[in-house]
């Protein structure tokens, strides 16, 4: 916690933006391994299609949002605050 309170808005951005990445390829990964199954995968016991419903729910909250995250990046980069809220 004392890097995450010290880190200046650019650090703390990036590392969002690095988070965003990593849940988006981990849902992609899990997109795939869900068409691999067929329609078997659909079943509500088959443990592909759980993961399917959480990862999809996961990636709708707005801390894993790319372009927030990635547009806070730029903007740091830029010398500008960031316009969203602190994370």
């Amino acid at each position: 916690m004392t890097k995450r309170n010290r880190a200046t808005p650019a650090e703390r951005g990036y590392w969002l933006s690095r988070l965003a990445y990593a849940v988006y390829t981990c849902k992609s990964a899990v997109l795939q391994l869900s068409e691999e199954t067929g329609a078997s995968g659909g079943f509500l016991s088959n443990p592909i299609q759980r993961a399917v419903r959480d990862i999809s729910i996961a990636t709708n909250h707005v801390v894993f949002s790319r372009a927030s995250r990635y547009g806070d990046v730029g903007r740091a980069r830029l010398g500008q605050a960031a316009v969203t809220a602190r994370v």
